[in-house]
């Protein structure tokens, strides 16, 4: 199967990877790099990939910056249209609850202006905690995973596996396995989990 897969989830950092079946090329920028529809053009000329060929577009509807979140979505959702393929849509919850399965980890990300997105294995909404708070805020007996927070957690005691991105692979697995369970979403209800709860 062929797969285009965006993250733009985080501020200064996007990817885009071309899956195809056994093999895949990947391209990550910060945001001081080209702009992202030419790293979308030079990935696809690279595979020499005809774009009627994709089967499916991937997109990453967060946690993470709103605008580049939106301009992710845009570019899948355009591309869905356009080219009449299916879309997935994944969260970064997702990619960290599918690759560190079977534990239930809390999971941080930055929430800019000193203050984290935190998920609980067992709530079933995200919420905002000030880096004062969040000792008190996380349980001790599962472990936590942190994405894009290392300037903020970097000195704590907390059970703690740090992440500046999620790296691609992660990403792809989640990826495989929505397709694999036919998780595919009109493009119009593809929006970023701010919208709603999580």
């Amino acid at each position: 199967m062929k797969v285009l897969i965006i993250d733009t989830s985080y501020i200064d950092f996007s990817s885009v990877c071309v899956f195809l079946g056994s093999e895949s090329l990947c391209f990550h920028i910060s945001t001081n790099e080209p702009l992202f529809w030419d790293l979308l053009k030079t990935s696809i000329d690279i595979k020499n990939i005809d774009l009627e060929t994709l089967e499916a577009v991937a997109v990453s509807i967060g946690p993470g910056p709103f605008t580049s979140l939106r301009n992710g979505i845009s570019i899948a959702r355009t591309l869905s249209q356009i080219l009449n393929i299916r879309i997935v849509a994944f969260s970064l919850i997702d990619v960290v609850y599918d690759n560190f399965y079977p534990l239930k980890p809390n999971i941080l990300f930055d929430g800019r202006a000193g203050k984290f997105i935190l998920k609980r294995p067992e709530s079933e909404n995200i919420e905002i905690v000030s880096v004062g708070d969040i000792y008190e805020s996380i349980s001790e007996k599962n472990i936590t995973v942190s994405v894009g927070c290392s300037n903020l957690v970097s000195k704590t005691a907390i059970n703690l596996i740090n992440f500046d991105y999620l790296p691609m692979s992660y990403i792809i697995n989640t990826v495989l396995r929505k397709i694999e369970r036919d998780e595919f979403r009109n493009y119009n209800e593809v929006l970023p989990i701010y919208y709603k709860n999580y």
